[in-house]
């Protein structure tokens, strides 16, 4: 029983010097706080904002918390966001909306993401309101289907997917995102 009890470590050892030969060496996108885009600006909260941009050569990344946010990357990101307008005299009225998703820059002016490939594009839903869940919720329910117009360069996407954990979110709107 003394020899097995010895050999524990040694085997330990060399068990983990083989399951980490074993990983690969995936490279992964260098989201530091300098690169990240951000969209902190002032306004009117009575007013609202809604932002709808695509961006060229970045990617998302995630922070510790599986947060996402948009950084220097080799994809196309699209960006939608829409505080609603606070009115004063309703309490909880307001709702923030975030979307975002990523693609490999497209070889033609259109796109559809569908099923599963859903999730290969980091599709990523956020609300915060008064609701029953709140937070970033990936999707791999539903489809993405994008136009690019010939005169402006802006891409109009049609979204239909569904978002949520006990609560399932359904968002679905025609966006156009600008460059």
């Amino acid at each position: 029983m003394k020899k097995i009890t010895s050999l524990l470590p040694c085997l330990l050892l060399i068990l983990f010097i083989f399951s980490q030969c074993d990983k690969e060496d995936t490279p992964s996108i260098e989201c530091s706080e300098e690169n990240r885009v951000n969209f902190v600006s002032n306004f009117d909260p009575e007013e609202g904002r809604t932002i709808a941009k695509f961006f060229e050569n970045k990617s998302i990344g995630f922070d510790d918390n599986g947060n996402p946010f948009i950084c220097d990357g080799e994809n196309w990101v699209f960006y939608y966001e829409r505080i609603s307008p606070d009115d004063p005299m309703i309490a909880d009225d307001e709702i923030t909306q975030r979307f975002m998703f990523e693609v490999v820059p497209p070889l033609t002016d259109s796109f559809l993401i569908e099923g599963s490939a859903l999730e290969a594009a980091n599709t990523h839903y956020f609300i915060a309101c008064f609701c029953p869940e709140v937070g970033y919720f990936p999707s791999s329910t539903g489809s993405i289907d994008a136009t690019q117009s010939q005169t402006s360069g802006d891409w109009e996407v049609t979204i239909d997917v569904e978002y949520g954990n006990s609560y399932i979110y359904d968002f679905k709107d025609t966006i156009t995102f600008e460059k």
